[in-house]
């Protein structure tokens, strides 16, 4: 038999399939990078500096608001005082004294809007206090007889008490008489 016969009469065997399947796997490169940095930020001087500035512009601002403060309350002050010098105010304070205390209270009104609109806080503390040394002490009286007629407390004269003493009373009186 020859080479051809067999070829013939073997029977051919396909190849085996594959049971895989083929990636591609994509090629890495390394490529080295140079590169250097540098830190951007404020010197500690900067920093210092900007923060006194702040502390500057913080202490500004809180004059400023209590410079308003302040004005705000000579102008409550003033417009308070002035409704009630005329109504409850009226019987604890002598009319002479009324009259001059309305008059300062509108001669620094006057001044709050004109002069006064730029002024610092120490002038409104000023006014203030000026007005209240006038203002106070009827203020006082008002509110002491009010305390009084909370308490259903009476005024009583020297001989009154004297007329209820007790004996306790009298040796506490003599007492502090002696001093």
């Amino acid at each position: 038999m020859c080479i051809r016969d067999r070829a013939q009469t073997t029977p051919v065997i396909p190849p085996p399939q594959q049971e895989f399947e083929i990636q591609k796997i994509p090629k890495k490169r390394k490529t080295p990078i140079e590169f250097s940095y540098e830190i951007h930020g404020l010197s500690s001087d900067k920093i210092t500096e900007m923060i006194e500035q702040e502390l500057a512009m913080d202490k500004a601002d809180t004059l400023l608001i209590t410079t308003k403060e302040r004005k705000n309350a000579l102008e409550s002050y003033i417009y308070e005082m002035r409704a009630k010098i005329g109504g409850e105010y009226a019987e604890y304070t002598d009319p002479k004294t009324a009259q001059t205390f309305l008059s300062l209270l509108e001669k620094v009104e006057s001044w709050l809007f004109s002069e006064g609109q730029n002024q610092a806080k120490e002038a409104f503390e000023t006014k203030l206090s000026e007005l209240q040394k006038v203002g106070d002490p009827i203020q006082r009286r008002y509110k002491a007889f009010l305390e009084v007629i909370d308490h259903d407390i009476l005024p009583v004269s020297y001989t009154h008490l004297r007329a209820h003493e007790t004996s306790l009373h009298l040796v506490c009186r003599l007492l502090l008489e002696k001093k």
